[in-house]
Parts: structure tokens; sequence; C-alpha cells
């Protein structure tokens, strides 16, 4: 989950800027051996609070301009509650949050990150850690999507690309024609945002406007229209959305103000608005609000469940459960989001198939749900129906979650996978499955994968694109049919 970092807490400074004169007495006062205080009793400093430090990084760190750096805070030994405030220099702004996620640097210079922290009895600690950013060449992508058998990618000119399987209009460029390399949709250069599904696409647009196109037999493009459609369209007139994402005949989506929506397919409950008035199985061809809470962090469809964080740490799910992956325990589906577990140290997660993957602030990786092909990673077949973590692995910064297969990224840059493997999208240079994490090659410069069926797409931090896996459609873009079992750079 890439972000800015938030610009709160800047009211503090401001206030304490306003009281200056005020201690500027108060000090005279008591050089003076004066006191407001008739009793006499002298006044007591707050204790300085040990175990505040910086998680990740846990060190000084170098990176290329405009990439992005998972920041994460201990709370050391107080009594909460706590007040959190990193300021990440220049440029960058600033977090009221424990755990910021991926801040991006936007240009090149030396940064000095401070993370300060406030327990219930006034006792603070800090932490700081120094971010080198260096110049970057001309990165040739910004952000990229996989659907199930077509591809996404924007340019960092706000260009939108498109290739593979298109009999449903999903690329978006005017056409049903299938394309084995990547072709430009339209003219417009105000793409930010991009998500591939099964058969249909969403985008954002710079101006925070929502547009669809490609597949709609459950109202996936979410305009209220039936029919296909081979162009991009506005759906809707909303211009605060923040996060979309597509999925298997149904989408969700978060809103400037930490609101959650959903639309589309809803025949296992999927969307989770139960509680919302839509109906527990009833399809939406427009976007509908699931419930009223607006402190969601993030959300991420799978096949047919839904895994996503709200603001405090705290995971939640809804959907389909037949194997386990809701992470309850139950196996029965659930038609509006409950929460797993009490933890409130959740970082991110991903929804696949039918499986869930999760990251806690500690770096580990945790995974339930379906295991046929040792999609969960823990040396067994055996589905599990509650968050397990994965022995002996840590240092985890990212997961995807696809159709029966897992990809993670650590905080060295390196790429692993697992699991189902018959169209070499384990990138591995094998088409075996593999019940454990094993490395894609030995770079350690991959910087995100996405994945939602059978083929992957990947970016390093230079921002050339890389792709495996399933080519049947032409998703792989490298002008053949064939499948792809090791990464292949896409140039043109």
């Amino acid at each position: 989950m890439v972000r800015e970092a938030k610009r709160g807490f800047l009211d503090r400074f401001h206030i304490a800027a306003g009281t200056a004169a005020w201690v500027c007495c108060m000090i005279l006062l008591a050089l003076c051996g004066c006191s407001d205080d008739d009793s006499g009793s002298p006044s007591v400093a707050p204790e300085e609070l040990s175990g505040v430090e910086i998680v990740s990084p846990g060190e000084n760190v170098g990176i290329a301009e405009g990439q992005s750096i998972l920041f994460q805070g201990s709370t050391g030994d107080g009594m909460g509650p706590f007040t959190f405030l990193w300021d990440f220099g220049d440029g960058a702004g600033t977090s009221t949050e424990q755990n910021p996620g991926y801040v991006t640097f936007p240009r090149r210079g030396t940064y000095t990150v401070t993370y300060v922290v406030e327990d219930a009895d006034g006792a603070t600690g800090s932490d700081t850690v120094i971010v080198t950013v260096r110049a970057q060449g001309t990165r040739e992508w910004l952000l990229v999507s996989a659907g199930v058998n077509h591809s996404l990618a924007i340019k960092p000119d706000g260009s939108l690309w498109a290739w593979g399987f298109n009999f449903f209009g999903q690329l978006g460029d005017g056409t049903w024609t299938n394309r084995t390399k990547p072709v430009r949709v339209g003219s417009d250069t105000d793409w930010v945002a991009v998500s591939a599904g099964n058969g249909f696409s969403l985008g954002l647009k710079a101006d925070g406007t929502l547009w669809s196109w490609g597949s709609n037999d459950w109202g996936e493009l979410g305009d209220g229209s039936f029919g296909d459609r081979c162009t991009p369209a506005q759906a809707g007139t909303d211009d605060d959305w923040s996060i979309v994402h597509a999925s298997e005949g149904f989408c969700v989506a978060l809103k400037e103000d930490g609101t959650l929506w959903s639309w589309g397919k809803n025949n296992v409950g999927q969307l989770g608005i139960a509680q919302s008035g839509g109906g527990a199985n009833t399809y939406q061809r427009n976007p509908v609000r699931v419930g009223t809470d607006h402190d969601w962090a993030m959300v991420s469809p799978g096949a047919s469940h839904c895994a996503a964080l709200k603001k405090n740490g705290t995971l939640w799910t809804w959907g389909y459960d037949r194997y386990g992956q809701l992470g309850n325990g139950t196996g029965f589906p659930r038609f509006y989001p409950a929460q797993v577990g009490t933890d409130t140290d959740w970082i991110t997660v991903n929804a696949g198939g039918d499986h869930t993957l999760a990251i806690k602030s500690d770096l580990s990786l945790w995974t339930w749900g379906f295991n046929e092909d040792g999609q969960l990673g823990d040396a067994t077949v055996i589905q599990k129906n509650s968050p397990q973590r994965l022995a002996g692995t840590g240092g985890w910064v990212a997961v995807c979650a696809t159709y029966k297969s897992s990809i993670g990224l650590k905080a060295d840059g390196t790429l692993w996978s697992w699991g189902y493997n018959y169209y070499g999208q384990a990138g591995t240079g094998t088409f075996a499955d593999s019940l454990v994490p094993v490395q894609v090659g030995s770079d350690t410069d991959w910087s995100m994968a996405s994945s939602l069926y059978n083929h992957v797409i990947a970016l390093k931090t230079d921002g050339s694109t890389w792709c495996w896996g399933a080519n049947n459609q032409g998703q792989v873009g490298n002008g053949t049919n064939a499948n792809m079992n090791a990464p292949l750079r896409i140039r043109f």
C-alpha cells in the first residue's frame, strides 16, 4: 500500500509557537525562585519513554528518487493511549499513525526522518533515521495491474496502456481485438491508478473520478448501465475516490474520507452490504457504501471474498468461506465485515482465489484458507481456517495472493513465490509447484508485483516492467502466446 504521508499534527506546532511567550515567563519565574503554586511543591518533568524505535527501516537507507519506503514504529514501554508524530522532511510530509505504511520521497536529497511517541503520562521518546534519495533515470512504467488474462499499465506521463485478451473490450482501446503487445488507451495523460479484473477494468484519474470499461454482466462497471464497453467511461460523478480494485465480477473501493464501497456480483455476500440495506445476495450496478465506518485504510478483493484493514491495524473479512479464507474459523459465509481476532498490528492484507495473505508490523507473514497447491507456503497442503504465521521467515513488506499461488516481496528487494505453477507463474524457471517460498532469481531491486490469476507483472525500482506466466491470450505482452516460466522484460 503505497501512499503519501499525511500532513496531520501541524496544529500542535502552531499551538506550541503561540504559547512561547508564556513559556519564557515561566522560565524567568523559575530562575528567580518564584512559583505560581502556593504549595511550593517542585514540578516533576515527564520521564523519557524508552524503547521507542523505528522498526522499518531499521537503519539508514538509500533509495532512488520517487521510490517508496515502508515505515513502522514501536510504542516503547509507556502507558497508552499513545500519540505519534512522524516527520519525513520537506516534501514528504508528516503522519500521526504508528505505522504510516509506504511513504514516497518525491525528489533527491538527504532526509532526517524523526519519530516521536508520547504516552498518557506525558513521557516522550524518539528515534531518527536518515533517508538518502538519489537521482533516478527515466522510469519506464509507474503502475501495473494483471487481470485474469489481460494487463494494464500507467507510464510516468500519465498515459494508459493495455494488452492481452479483449473479447469484452477490457483493453479499452476502442476495439474487441486481442493484443500481444502493449497498446495505448486513448490520449489522456491524467491516469493515476488502474486495476484489471476478470474481463473488465477500472481506473482513477488525477481529479479523483472513477472510470470503467469491459464486461458488465453483473454491474461491475458501476455506472448503472447494461452491456459491455470497449472504451473508458466515467462511472458516476463523484470525484473523491482514492483506491479501486477489480476482481471476479465485483469491485471494492475506498474514498478519501475513509469510507468503503462495493458493487457488482454478490452471490455469496462478497459486497459486504447486508447491513447497508443492499441485501445479502443482491448484485449492485452502482457503488453502495459498506456500513457506516469511515476509518478503512485498505481493502483487497479475492475471487469471492474480501479482506480489509482499518486505520487502527485491525483485520476484517467477509464473503465466501468454504475453505477458511475469512480466517474466522467458522467456514460459513459472512455478508458484512467482521473482525478477525483482536490483533491491532496488521499492516497489509491481500485476498486471493480462496486464500488470504497478510503481514504484521514485525514484518512476519501470515496465511490461511485453501491450500491444495501449497499457496499458503507452510510446506503442507492442509487448509487453515485462521491466520497462521509462516515459520522461519521474516522481512516481508508486500504480498499478492493469486488464483492458487502467492507472491511476496521482502524488505531487501527480493521477490518470492510459491504454490501452483502449471503456467510458470512462479517465475523460477520451472513448471513445478512449491509448498514453500522460493526466490525469483537473485535480483534485489523489485518494487512491486501484481497477479490475479495465472500471469504476473512486476516492477523494478528503475520502473522497468517484467512479465511471466500464462500467455495464451498475449497477456505477458512479448508479442507471442507462449507461456513464460521466468521474468521477461517488456520493452517497446
